[in-house]
């Protein structure tokens, strides 16, 4: 082993928690972006819990669907590199 190779290992840990730490993110901001969108349209509009529901599942589902498409870019990329 060389010196460089844990440097190497760690830097890659990094770059990995990173990512996923970006996935999460984004799928919480998504959910809580829509249900405050709601939120304010039901106090618009007089609709209390309705939009808000609706706001959520739709965050919710756009965020997850972020993952989904994040997750299977990353697996197809790494098979790329495994296959060569």
């Amino acid at each position: 082993m060389t010196a460089r190779e844990p440097s190497s290992e760690r830097q890659r840990a990094i770059q990995e928690i990173g990512r996923y730490s970006g996935y999460g993110l984004t799928w919480a901001l998504s959910v809580l972006l829509f249900l405050w969108i709601g939120y304010w349209l039901d106090g618009r509009l007089g609709t209390l819990p309705l939009l808000t529901l609706v706001g959520a599942f739709v965050g919710a589902a756009g965020g997850f669907l972020r993952l989904y498409r994040g997750l299977t870019a990353t697996k197809s990329a790494g098979n790329e590199e495994a296959n060569g």
